[in-house]
């Protein structure tokens, strides 16, 4: 479970040019049995297809402490009202949303209610580690990255929260 955001202009382009290549190595591939070697090669096809749709104009974010928006004191909630009775993210929202993400500091987020305290004190001495601050770090410039793209292009951000 995640948020999934999709550059409008850029996603229509991604699906034109994708999904009916992806479609067919579906389809292919569906002719054989699982257990098949002619079923795995056609596999491949329908996960290189599936990387290709969703290699640009793309953004994924867990809900959970893996997630970029816990550590940034953020919420996928505060973005649900922002977006319109489309699911779009417009221009302005997007600016809103980008100086959010770009303010924020990192924190370790609070422990959720289904995690245990031993994960819970694992993940505490995991935040410390250089390795995991420069994962959060890369994670929002990506997210940074992709609202730029977006304002630039004056797109909407289509938005499954």
């Amino acid at each position: 479970m995640g948020a999934e955001l999709f550059i409008e202009e850029i996603r229509q382009t991604q699906e034109k040019k994708y999904w009916p290549p992806f479609n067919e190595a579906v389809r292919k591939r569906d002719q054989f049995p699982e257990t098949s070697e002619k079923w795995a090669i056609e596999q491949k096809k329908v996960e290189k297809y599936h990387e290709l749709l969703y290699s640009r104009g793309y953004f994924r974010d867990p809900y959970f402490v893996d997630g970029i928006f816990p550590w940034l004191g953020l919420s996928w909630d505060e973005v649900v009202s922002m977006v319109d009775e489309n699911a779009r993210l417009k221009t302005k929202n997007l600016k809103k949303l980008r100086e959010m993400v770009a303010n924020a500091k990192v924190s370790l987020p609070r422990r959720p209610k289904w995690m245990d305290m031993h994960q819970w004190l694992n993940l505490k001495a995991n935040n410390k580690s250089p390795e995991w601050r420069a994962y959060i770090e890369k994670r929002r410039k990506g997210l940074l990255k992709f609202l730029d793209t977006a304002i630039h292009l004056k797109s909407p951000v289509l938005c499954s929260l």
